[in-house]
């Protein structure tokens, strides 16, 4: 009796420890659950102050100092902002990127009120854009002159006056291009080829023709982009008076200051216009293409790439010989 009687004493003992430890554990799992939960509530859960947050328009950054500041009417704002931009390699070029970036130079800006909309990044930029578009549709003497002081400020947008310029086809816009030509702004410069070519058509053409021969190198490394848009704006104006100065592209660019992809704007320009005159200057690039090619030796890709180029050659003088027979 008294052996029966301590093996139970024992096992209540046992038992009463193991419940112990048991509630034990429990209890510490669920403090700390419940720990956690707590933090992770804290961490992840975004502030009730919070507002979100909508992300500028990547770009009209440019835009974001000046709508950050009130414009007063009666007297233009001056600020000093620098520019700091290192340019990506000529052969990556595109006129996307051109219209975000500048030279490094420190230059004052100065708002009118008559274009400090324009500049304010707060309305949309599709709606900017849109105004400055009719304002290029209007043509009269009041919207060529917003225009005009638009495209002479420092702003984003700047560029597209110019664009929209291109419709007002007037003696004053005409000089007033020739003149942006000169124009630091590489983005700047390309648009005022493409709208002078609308405006005076070939008698734009010794103007664009030195403005591409000034550019064939730049500082800011642009030169490909702004040349391009030279050569495009020539093939659009269709006139076999611009075939001397593609042909001297083929000369004095291609493969030097700038690639082949470059001469393949060239040949389309030589295309676009359609002339049997460009067909010598076709056939010279296409044979130095070839020279080129042979040269390179045991070099697939290429070789394959120059015979790509010469294909393009070929298929442009086969388009213009068809089309004057």
């Amino acid at each position: 009796m008294q052996h029966k009687s301590l093996l139970r004493k024992r096992v209540a003992v046992v038992g009463g420890v193991v419940f112990c430890l048991c509630a034990v554990c429990v209890s510490l799992w669920m403090f700390r659950r419940s720990g956690v939960d707590a933090v992770e509530k804290v961490a992840l859960s975004p502030s009730r102050n919070a507002a979100p947050v909508q992300p500028l328009h990547s770009e009209e950054r440019k835009d974001a100092a000046a709508a950050s500041r009130p414009v007063v009417p009666a007297t233009p704002v001056t600020q000093t902002v620098e520019r700091s931009v290192v340019p990506p390699p000529p052969s990556q070029t595109t006129d996307q990127a051109i219209a975000s970036s500048s030279p490094t130079q420190s230059v004052p800006r100065v708002i009118s009120p008559a274009v400090a909309r324009f500049a304010d990044a707060s309305i949309p930029l599709e709606k900017r854009m849109a105004e400055i578009e009719q304002l290029g549709q209007r043509g009269d003497a009041d919207a060529v002159q917003t225009l005009m002081t638009l495209g002479d400020t420092y702003t984003y947008l700047n560029f597209q006056a110019i664009e929209a310029l291109g419709r007002v086809k007037t003696p004053e816009v005409a000089r007033y291009l020739v003149g942006k030509t000169n124009d630091t702004d590489p983005k700047i410069v390309a648009a005022a080829m493409r709208s002078l070519a609308q405006v005076q058509g070939a008698e734009a053409i010794p103007a664009i023709a030195t403005t591409i021969a000034a550019n064939r190198q730049r500082p800011d490394g642009f030169q490909d982009t702004v040349c391009a848009a030279g050569v495009k704006a020539l093939g659009g104006i269709g006139s076999a008076q611009a075939i001397p100065a593609l042909a001297e592209e083929f000369e004095k660019t291609v493969g030097k200051t700038l690639q082949h992809e470059y001469g393949s704007q060239v040949v389309a320009a030589f295309k676009a216009i359609g002339d049997p005159s460009g067909v010598p200057a076709l056939e010279a690039y296409a044979q130095r293409l070839q020279t080129q090619r042979d040269a390179m030796g045991k070099n697939p890709m290429g070789q394959h790439y120059l015979e790509e180029k010469i294909k393009e050659v070929r298929e442009a003088i086969t388009f213009i010989t068809r089309k004057t027979q």
